[in-house]
């Protein structure tokens, strides 16, 4: 935890909330001992840890789903649920998806190129975004490139939905 708060005086807030969310994706520490932490410290790294502490998420896979959700939360969207299990109307799961609006049937996946490395992986993913639109979701996808160079396309993509909900 010491090292996430050094991070975060050392550093961008974003940056320091990937080293979190990273820490609490490899089990290192967990949100309430950050919190924890992040509550004992003393003046002005007590307020940065705190904002560190209320921006992390143990659901992140990613440093590309954790500035996705933070460029989200700084546009004023509301919070997504990380790490969803997505069930059709059976029961039966269809999948694990990076975020999710339930009450507005919305998905927004985070794909990035390397996680399709072969025509298999490719087909499956694609065979599960038809599974879940039958399943009455909206699926989104957003790329690195559109996160890096056209954030506002993000931004876009999520809110013109939740909007209409």
């Amino acid at each position: 935890n010491r090292t996430i708060a050094d991070g975060a005086r050392s550093c961008s807030l974003e940056s320091a909330v990937c080293i979190a969310d990273g820490y609490l994706r490899k089990r290192l520490t967990t949100m309430s001992s950050l919190r924890a932490y992040a509550f004992n410290l003393a003046g002005p790294r007590r307020a940065l840890a705190m904002k560190v502490a209320s921006l992390s998420d143990p659901g992140a896979g990613s440093v590309f789903e954790t500035l996705t959700r933070l460029l989200l939360a700084g546009a004023g969207l509301r919070a997504p649920l990380t790490q969803y299990d997505v069930h059709d109307q059976d029961g039966t799961w269809i999948g694990r998806v990076d975020f999710a609006w339930p009450e507005a049937r919305l998905i927004l996946e985070c794909d990035g190129f390397e996680h399709h490395s072969s025509r298999d992986a490719f087909h499956r993913d694609r065979r599960r975004w038809n599974a879940l639109s039958r399943a009455g979701w909206a699926v989104r996808v957003v790329t690195w490139h559109d996160l890096v160079d056209d954030p506002e396309s993000v931004i876009r993509l999520v809110a013109d939905h939740l909007a209409g909900t």
